[in-house]
């Protein structure tokens, strides 16, 4: 290209114009030109280095305490984890003692951020005595049968519904009654020309969130109530169901609210944006009892003779046969092992990887006395049973599923319907609602004393 031909132009001498006048060539990067006659740049003496590395590591140091300012979420759960780890280790005395001790409280602390809490007491560690009668019983407040009941988690508070057409919160350590939702029936004289707040017929299912911060309320009016159990207000009225509520529970660590109800539906809500999500179809009978743990499902009991599982986010269900007559009470241990009562006055055990009980122990309170509520400490092995025989019994589920899968561990003494009971978050007590007649009817009368009583293991 370089060369030039006598009385004509070179091809480099075309090209460069066109180059530089279309948009579509780069212009051509060349080196500046440098000057020979340029001096050298001169060697840096040992002092001006030494003053150089000073203002580089004075830099870095600078540039580390910006990155200290605005560090990032992850350097941040680093950060508060090795604190919080020290902190444990300091408070820990024996150094052999320190790894498992450490182990268990993160355990503990991982699975209570997912909800799951494990109680303090099991099987081996309770000392139950015999004909054990209750420390407390509440009977002021209800003038009719108690048919269910809801214990906070601090254990300074119970709450108890009623046939009365009241919601009734007892203060456990001085036996009062801090506060009455008041409600009643139209229909009666002394409620004639009121404004009732609270529930207009008899309420069935009581349910508290794991924060303790929200009560609901469902009974044969066909309404669910929200109450506020810092302020003692109502919140809200849920309605939609076509049939009597008989059976309410909370998710476990969330304000998401199941109910069952005597329309053979379960609905789904969320409490905390006071919205109505789904409706759940199967059962082909009223529904009798729900319960619910950690995960996004609910287990409920019919009297079609069936239980069912339902995965609410997979919008799937399991079902489970094997009773012959209606099961009328559910309860969760985990998320794979359930209890059942019966009309016959039997108790099952089931398994999530089976559709027939695993074990079943028949006429478990005597003959003809059908088993009105069952109740299982959550991820233990303890679980209570209650009739009309005048006992509640406390049975113990094995950990390995030999042939004698429910053994009898102790028994309380009670008389009454037993319409409902719950276990401590940690173990320590068992709150019962008894009454003189079953919450669903009036079959069969006993005469007891109506109230709300509390033992402590």
């Amino acid at each position: 290209y370089q060369r030039r031909v006598r009385g004509t132009y070179s091809l480099k001498s075309l090209i460069d114009p066109l180059m530089s006048s279309d948009p579509f060539f780069l212009p051509n990067k060349r080196r500046a030109p440098t000057d020979q006659n340029q001096e050298s740049p001169k060697k840096k003496s040992k002092k001006e280095q030494t003053k150089n590395e000073e203002t580089k590591t004075k830099k870095q140091e600078t540039n580390t305490e910006i990155v200290t300012e605005t560090e990032t979420a992850d350097e941040l759960r680093l950060r508060l984890a090795s604190a919080y780890l020290d902190q444990l280790q300091a408070e820990l005395s024996d150094d052999e003692e320190k790894e498992q001790a450490l182990q268990n409280l993160l355990a503990k602390e991982a699975l209570r951020e997912r909800g799951i809490f494990l109680p303090n007491k099991t099987s081996q560690n309770i000392n139950l005595e015999q004909n054990q009668e209750p420390i407390l019983f509440l009977k002021k407040g209800h003038r009719c049968p108690v048919t269910c009941v809801a214990l906070s988690p601090d254990n300074h508070r119970a709450y108890s519904g009623s046939k009365d057409c009241w919601i009734n919160i007892y203060d456990l350590q001085t036996s009062k009654v801090l506060h009455s939702f008041k409600g009643g029936r139209p229909s009666k004289r002394r409620n004639r020309g009121q404004e009732v707040e609270g529930h207009k017929h008899e309420v069935l299912a009581l349910a508290l969130s794991s924060d303790g911060n929200i009560l609901a309320s469902g009974g044969k009016d066909k309404t669910i109530i929200l109450w506020d159990t810092r302020t003692e207000k109502k919140i809200e009225t849920f309605t939609g169901h076509r049939g009597d509520i008989t059976g309410l529970a909370f998710k476990s660590g969330s304000h998401l609210l199941f109910s069952g109800s005597n329309d053979r539906m379960v609905k789904v809500w969320n409490c905390d944006d006071m919205a109505y999500i789904d409706t759940l179809f199967g059962h082909q009978a009223p529904i009798t009892g729900i319960d619910s743990l950690i995960r996004e499902r609910a287990i409920t009991s019919g009297s079609d003779k069936s239980l069912r599982v339902w995965k609410v986010v997979e919008e799937t269900q399991l079902l489970f046969k094997g009773p012959k007559t209606s099961i009328d009470c559910v309860s969760m241990f985990d998320e794979k092992t359930y209890v059942t009562g019966c009309q016959d006055g039997s108790l099952q055990l089931w398994i999530n990887s089976k559709r027939k009980p695993q074990f079943s122990i028949p006429e478990a309170h005597g003959k003809n006395n059908w088993i009105s509520s069952v109740c299982a400490l959550k991820y233990g092995d303890l679980f209570a049973s209650g009739s009309c025989d005048g006992w509640i019994k406390v049975w113990k589920k094995q950990a390995e599923m030999s042939s004698n899968g429910l053994l009898p561990f102790g028994q309380l003494k009670i008389d009454g319907f037993v319409n409902g009971m719950k276990f401590s978050r940690d173990g320590d007590f068992l709150l019962a609602g008894v009454g003189s007649e079953h919450r669903m009817g009036r079959w069969t009368v006993v005469h007891a004393k109506n109230g709300v009583a509390l033992w402590k293991f």
